[in-house]
């Protein structure tokens, strides 16, 4: 059975002024195929995203499994996609995208959450090596799950 749990993404360090892009001015989180929540990231010290996911443990295999509108990509390595670009209209203008992967989430951690209902966090750093925004796959150096 499923389980809902809160999760909030507090994004910080952020590109400096001089994006290599002019429409990298918002970070966003993707819901199914849309990008949502997007705000302007300039001048900010943090920005976060709160969204709940569904999660279950499959009682053989032991293995979390994460459902929801955020949740990208196939069971066994899901992931939630943050997006950088800029609303022209209405219309959002991808500039790219970080990838925040699920399964590296220790189970003890998130079988914890699910007990006491407490909020699942992460800390994640928004800029790359390069002083861009960060892209692809984020990994422990960029992403940190609060216990």
């Amino acid at each position: 059975m499923a389980t809902t749990l809160q999760v909030l993404f507090e994004c910080h360090t952020f590109p400096h002024n001089g994006s290599p892009r002019p429409i990298c001015q918002r970070l966003g989180i993707q819901e199914g195929k849309e990008v949502t929540q997007d705000i302007p990231f300039e001048g900010q010290v943090e920005v976060s995203f709160h969204f709940t996911l569904q999660v279950e443990v499959e009682p053989i295999s032991g293995m979390t499994i994460y459902r929801g509108k955020y949740v990208q990509g196939p069971r066994y390595n899901p992931f939630i996609y943050l997006c950088w670009g800029n609303r022209s209209e209405g219309n959002w203008e991808q500039y790219g995208r970080a990838k925040i992967p699920l399964s590296v989430i220790p189970r003890q951690q998130i079988q914890q959450k699910l007990q006491d209902g407490s909020l699942l966090s992460a800390r994640i750093r928004m800029t790359g090596s390069n002083g861009n925004p960060a892209l692809a796959t984020l990994n422990s150096n960029h992403v940190e799950w609060i216990e």
